[in-house]
């Protein structure tokens, strides 16, 4: 699967984008992103640095009641 973050807008306050997954059959997901605004990778009040990343998806029991059927971190 291959994972692509596409920045749209950046005000200062807000960046907008789109989050798109790939699957290996060609499937296509994507999804809109609201982030902090770049702040020089300050943690906890800055977007993620841009550049390329490797991921890797976990299941998770803490947010399986939330309904979620897994995380993807980077």
């Amino acid at each position: 699967m291959k994972v692509f973050l596409k920045r749209i807008s950046d005000d200062g306050k807000q960046v907008l984008g789109t989050l798109t997954f790939v699957k290996s059959d060609g499937q296509v997901f994507i999804c809109k992103t609201l982030e902090m605004p770049g702040k020089e990778n300050q943690n906890q009040i800055s977007c993620i640095p841009k550049g390329s990343y490797t991921c890797k998806y976990t299941r998770s029991n803490r947010l399986s009641t939330l309904k979620q059927k897994g995380c993807l971190y980077l």
